[in-house]
């Protein structure tokens, strides 16, 4: 089974809060077990909290069911890619200079997101960035395995990390 759905998040407090209602009844609607849900939300919750801190713009929450794994990006309108403290790489390598103060309320969310998913990156977009990450997905026993996400289909779109899926309404 592959499937997508999308919500826009104005760039408010509440934002990741919104996410988290969002995400809980889509990925329940998928068959997708607690566990995964669990982690969905805090890496989700993270990656809008950054969009809202740093980029100051509404954003995009693409959740995706696809090849087994979930897959969440988190667009936003800003070019500036975010700067993971170290010791942390960035997805194409590259250690920026600052670290982590061990008394600072936050900037963990990058390492949060680095630790849990299996693969994560940022994406440049022609309007800002999408930040994705991706890990694999329980699901309820019994539940559906159908793919129709062709290569040509019409509804498919390219995620993230490349992989396709199909876009739903919830």
């Amino acid at each position: 089974m592959c499937r997508v759905a999308t919500a826009t998040l104005e760039p408010q407090h509440e934002a990741s809060a919104i996410a988290r209602r969002f995400l809980t009844p889509t990925l329940a609607s998928w068959d997708v077990l607690t566990d995964s849900v669990d982690l969905a939300l805090l890496l989700a919750s993270e990656a809008v909290t950054n969009a809202v801190v740093h980029a100051r713009s509404a954003s995009t929450l693409t959740v995706a069911l696809a090849g087994g794994c979930l897959e969440i990006g988190v667009r936003d309108h800003s070019h500036d890619r975010p700067r993971p403290p170290h010791p942390l790489q960035d997805a194409v390598g590259q250690r920026p200079a600052e670290t982590v103060d061990p008394m600072a309320e936050s900037g963990r969310g990058l390492l949060l997101i680095a630790a849990l998913a299996d693969t994560w990156g940022v994406q440049d977009l022609d309007d800002g960035k999408q930040v994705w990450f991706r890990f694999p997905a329980q699901r309820a026993a019994g539940a559906s395995s159908l793919c129709d996400c062709e290569e040509d289909s019409v509804h498919g779109i390219v995620l993230g990390s490349g992989a396709r899926a199909v876009h739903t309404d919830i």
